[in-house]
């Protein structure tokens, strides 16, 4: 297993730790298509990302810094039949428990011990809230939603700090050739003594 290293990597390993619970549900990221399909289905949303306006460190490469993306996810459930039979069949919303066996999942040791292998952190920083609504005036939306931040250091290479871009120029526009392929240089700082012999300080 590799260390998650860059934005799309941890959004793609967000994905599989969203979609290895929900393993009966679609998963999507939010606003991604116009059609919603059909219930239970699961969103995801990067809401923000934030970072060290410092580098942690500096590597011979570039520099590592960790990274939070804020991340928002809501589920939408059927929920749970407890009388009838096809349209006329009545359901209890279960949003709210059905997310919190989620939270649960995060916290197993297994999901724990996975997360670690790929240098990621998922923690909560809400507890699940129900976000049911009307639909069409004639049914209920189960709908629950929680937020977190998910954590990785970043290792950023080149002059530009973007050579681990996937390629020379990102979906928006942004980059060229000579950031992305531009490579770091160090002007090695000259060993300095002092000559005890003589007095004076030599270089080497």
């Amino acid at each position: 297993m590799s260390d998650v290293e860059t934005i799309k990597e941890c959004r793609s390993y967000l994905y599989k730790v969203v979609s290895k619970f929900f393993a009966h549900a679609t998963v999507i990221w939010a606003e991604q298509i116009n059609t919603k399909p059909k219930a239970p289905y699961v969103t995801i949303k990067v809401m923000s990302s934030s970072q060290q306006f410092f580098p942690a460190r500096q590597t011979a490469e570039g520099s590592q810094r960790e990274i939070v993306l804020h991340v928002e996810i809501n589920l939408y459930t059927q929920g749970r039949r407890v009388s009838g039979s096809g349209q006329s069949a009545n359901y209890e919303n279960t949003s709210i428990e059905d997310m919190h066996d989620f939270t649960n999942y995060l916290e197993s040791e297994y999901t724990l011990d996975d997360l670690v292998a790929h240098n990621v952190t998922f923690i909560p920083t809400t507890q699940p809230k129900d976000r049911s609504y009307i639909e069409n005036s004639t049914q209920f939306r189960y709908r629950s939603m929680i937020e977190a931040d998910v954590t990785f250091v970043e290792n950023n290479s080149g002059a530009y700090l973007v050579m681990n871009m996937p390629q020379e120029t990102n979906a928006s526009g942004g980059g060229t050739k000579e950031t992305h392929e531009t490579p770091l240089e160090y002007i090695e700082s000259e060993e300095i003594k002092e000559d005890f012999t003589n007095g004076r300080i030599s270089e080497e």
